[in-house]
């Protein structure tokens, strides 16, 4: 359509536009020609782009060339539709009608949320996982149900976006759908079903195919009864209804218990849970075989009983001890954990567990049988008619010992006193003496052979020495004892020092030494008939101390008390004239020289002492003491010393309070000690200055430069300790008052007046402080700029 002016007028031209198709245009470009008619009636449109008019002779002409009548974005409009359009170029007007459609198909997209819910629940939100495409913003979604799920689905009234939320209270099974709605057609998704759950019956009860079953062994467990819902199943638990992890699920399942235990089951699903019901599987157990088997006595006498007995091990289920000789499960010889046994040859014997589901290894053990021995025909002996003490050699002859017996010797009597064992004995009598051998073992005794040796009368040696004193300090005694022996006729006991013969350090059965060493003592008889015995000794030990003290230096003048040292080992104790308490008070010896001992007593109580001179020399110097009571200001109290004869024109001061000070200011009540010194060495003492009053002063700094340098600007006091200040005044050297403050605990004066810097010097203060032991403090403070 097309026209000028009045867009009513224009005449329908029909026109064969271009078809287009797979193309990635989304836009029309478009011009118009105009043609003017002015003969006065409807014009014939001829398409002939040269020839524009059928009304000829009526002056017409062509009054526009071609001119852009606008750009039209059909994709911005509905695909699958006509949609009509105006274009212009200012003097003529034309409309256009455009239908366009996408190249590909439409996909409706997917949606998902298959779920199953109980009746009257809440639905899950159904999600979008792939929105329409291609999608146009003329296109909708429209969501449809399906209750029963039977094919019947109809709108759900606004529910037209990508994704939709079920309402709470389904009670059947319904399906749903997402529609996409557009003028190219109506498009489907997937269907979603919801499934709401239908009701279960509980099971009656449950059944195991075996029981008891052997430890590990396969068992079937049953439900009896009952019957699944919708999404329902069957669920299975150990020792617990719903205790624990599940272990399996159905109606039927396999166990393989290695114990007693108790299975549940119950049915379980989204919307019901109900009871368990529950069955026992009896295992019988296993049986551990024993670890070892105990005997009464692994060797015995023919015929001789022994109890064997199990060691480790357990029974299982319906299990014994089972005892075999031979082999193991050979020849039974009895149940139970201990059996008697009686072979008369050596024999080895087995037990192991037998029961229900199983029989063990065995464990063995072996029972020797003795044989009994030989008597000895006779004893043999390495020489007789000896010295007392001598060695002889006596071996058994014609004996034979059975299995485990063993030759004893005896004194006395056969079996009386045993001496020794083994084929051979060496013995050392001091008298005539009968030696009895005989063999010993499991099966008893065999019969004795016997032999006297014969002693000759000489001297026996002593078996020990008694010493009435050891372990003793050098300087101390001790006596020493022979204990027993015997003396032939003509012999002596003789005694020797640090070994065996040499030079005789005594004679008889006792004597005294007083070492100063330790070493060994020793005695044997000499002489008689049979010449030297064997020694005996002893070994005394002797402890030694040792002290030393470093000589003292000549002491010029009295001082006050010198702790003393030099003394070693240390620890040990000082005495002597003007010593107590390891202090010598020069004051208290005097002039002269003095011995100083040093004793030390040794870990093993043994005591050392050294001694030197402690040589005290009067000394030039001569001084006395003065107390005197000032103001803080001036010092408080104080003691001046006055001091005359110094050798080298100078003083020293070392005051009992390690204070060097002279005088010596701010002194509480007390006593006072002082050394004066000079450069000479020399000293004199002064003890016991009182002091009976006691003035309180304050410690104030004297001086502040206010110079701006940030260091010491202002002179700062704090007053708190002292209950702070009635009052505080500082004046100048002429009396005048430049600073004053009232009840105050603590302050810092910048060292001006009326806001001027005050001149550099001394100015002087008075506070009173509320703590009344101290009071009034005075003093000067001096400005340094």
């Amino acid at each position: 359509v097309w026209w000028t002016g009045n867009p009513t007028n224009g005449p329908s031209i029909p026109h064969s536009w271009l078809s287009v198709s797979n193309t990635d245009a989304t836009m029309v470009m478009t011009e118009i020609e105009g043609w003017e008619d002015d003969c006065g009636s409807g014009c014939n449109y001829n398409p002939n782009p040269s020839f524009w008019s059928s009304c000829f002779g009526f002056g017409d002409q062509n009054k526009d060339g071609p001119a852009n009548s606008g750009n039209i974005n059909f994709v911005n409009d509905p695909p699958c539709s006509w949609n009509q359009y105006e274009i212009n170029t200012g003097d003529y007007f034309a409309r256009l009608q455009i239908n366009w459609d996408y190249v590909i198909p439409l996909d409706p997209g997917v949606v998902s949320g298959n779920q199953t819910v109980c009746p009257g629940g809440d639905p899950s939100l159904f999600t979008s996982d792939a929105n329409a495409y291609p999608f146009h913003s003329s296109f909708s979604y429209q969501w449809q149900e399906d209750p029963g799920c039977t094919g019947n689905f109809s709108d759900i009234i606004g529910a037209d976006q990508p994704t939709y939320d079920p309402p709470v209270g389904l009670l059947q099974s319904t399906c749903y759908r997402r529609v996409l709605i557009s003028a190219c057609g109506t498009f489907f998704t997937n269907t979603i079903t919801v499934n709401v759950g239908s009701g279960s019956t509980n099971p009656t009860s449950t059944n195991a195919s075996q029981s008891p079953i052997c430890s590990g062994a396969s068992c079937d467990l049953a439900v009896i009864g009952g019957s699944l819902g919708l999404g329902a199943n069957y669920y299975w638990y150990e020792n617990g209804c719903g205790s624990g992890p599940i272990i399996d699920s159905g109606s039927v399942i396999t166990v393989n218990p290695t114990t007693t235990t108790t299975y549940y089951v119950r049915i379980e699903s989204a919307c019901f849970t109900g009871p368990c019901v529950s069955v026992v599987v009896d295992v019988l157990q296993p049986s551990v075989a024993p670890s070892n088997i105990i005997a009464q006595s692994t060797t015995i006498c023919p015929g001789q009983p022994t109890n064997l007995s199990v060691q480790g091990g357990s029974l299982g289920s319906n299990a014994n001890w089972n005892w075999y000789s031979a082999s193991c499960g050979g020849l039974n010889i009895g149940t139970g954990p201990i059996v008697s046994v009686s072979p008369n040859v050596t024999t080895t014997y087995y037990v192991r567990a037998e029961g229900s589901c199983d029989t063990t290894v065995c464990q063995n053990i072996t029972i020797n049988v003795g044989i009994s021995s030989t008597p000895a025909d006779s004893i043999e002996l390495s020489v007789n008619n000896i010295c007392p003490g001598d060695s002889c050699l006596l071996i058994q002859s014609g004996g034979v010992l059975g299995n485990g017996d063993t030759w004893v010797w005896y004194t006395g009597a056969c079996g009386a006193v045993p001496v020794g064992v083994g084929d051979s004995l060496i013995v050392n009598p001091n008298s005539n003496t009968t030696y009895y051998v005989r063999a010993i073992g499991i099966c008893g005794a065999s019969a004795c052979a016997d032999t006297t040796i014969f002693v000759q009368s000489g001297s026996i040696a002593p078996t020990g020495i008694e010493a009435n004193n050891n372990n003793f300090c050098v300087g101390d005694s001790s006596t020493l004892q022979i204990e027993n022996g015997f003396l032939s006729n003509g012999a002596s006991w003789i005694w020797y020092n640090n070994s065996c013969g040499g030079d005789s350090v005594g004679i008889g059965t006792s004597i005294t030494v007083y070492p100063n060493n330790s070493s060994n003592y020793y005695v044997r008889a000499e002489g008689g008939i049979c010449g030297n015995t064997e020694c005996q000794s002893v070994f005394i030990n002797v402890f030694d101390a040792q002290a030393f003290i470093v000589p003292f230096d000549t002491l010029c003048g009295l001082t006050q008390p010198i702790l003393l040292t030099g003394g070693m080992p240390t620890g040990g104790i000082y005495s002597g004239n003007g010593v107590s308490n390891n202090h010598f008070y020069p004051a208290s010896a005097g002039y002269g020289s003095h011995m100083i001992s040093y004793s030390f007593i040794s870990d093993n109580g043994c005591t050392a002492a050294d001694s030197t001179l402690f040589t005290i020399v009067p000394s030039s110097i001569n001084a006395t003491a003065e107390v005197n009571i000032e103001e803080c200001s001036q010092g408080g109290v104080n003691i001046l010393i006055n001091a005359t004869g110094s050798l080298t024109g100078d003083y020293t001061m070392t005051w009992s309070n390690d204070e060097i000070a002279n005088p010596l200011t701010n002194v509480p009540a007390g006593f006072y000690s002082v050394t004066i010194g000079d450069g000479s060495g020399c000293t004199y003492y002064i003890d016991s200055i009182e002091v009976d009053r006691t003035v309180l002063c304050v410690d104030i700094p004297n001086t502040f430069s206010p110079n701006n340098d940030l260091y010491n600007d202002t002179w700062n006091v704090n007053l708190e300790p002292y209950g702070g200040a009635s009052y505080v005044q500082i004046f100048s050297k002429w009396g005048q008052i430049v600073f004053s403050l009232n009840e105050i605990n603590e302050f810092s004066w910048d060292g001006k007046f009326k806001n001027k810097p005050l001149p550099a010097g001394t100015y002087y203060y008075i506070m009173e402080l509320n703590d009344i032991e101290y009071g009034k403090q005075t003093g000067p403070i001096t400005i340094i700029r």
